[in-house]
């Protein structure tokens, strides 16, 4: 659901995930909202900062999913403890 629609050279392994989502040919024309408004201000992040999210709607042949997407703060490791 997530590629459908995707150019079959952008799913060739490796997988660059970024370069999928940003391509006119991946998932890119499928995303229906503006994402740059989310984005936090310029400039390092403070000591106390954690990351941020930024809400994904994308078109799908079922409907519209809608996503939270998480980013987390410089040195911060993904995944349990």
């Amino acid at each position: 659901m997530l590629t459908e629609g995707a150019a079959a050279r952008l799913l060739a392994p490796p997988v660059n995930v970024l370069r999928l989502a940003l391509h006119p040919e991946g998932t890119a024309p499928r995303v229906a909202n503006e994402l740059t408004a989310y984005l936090p201000a310029a400039g390092p992040p403070g000591p106390g900062h954690l990351g941020f999210t930024v809400p994904l709607r994308l078109r799908t042949d079922g409907g519209e999913l809608r996503l939270l997407v998480r980013r987390w703060g410089a040195g911060r490791a993904y995944g349990p403890g």
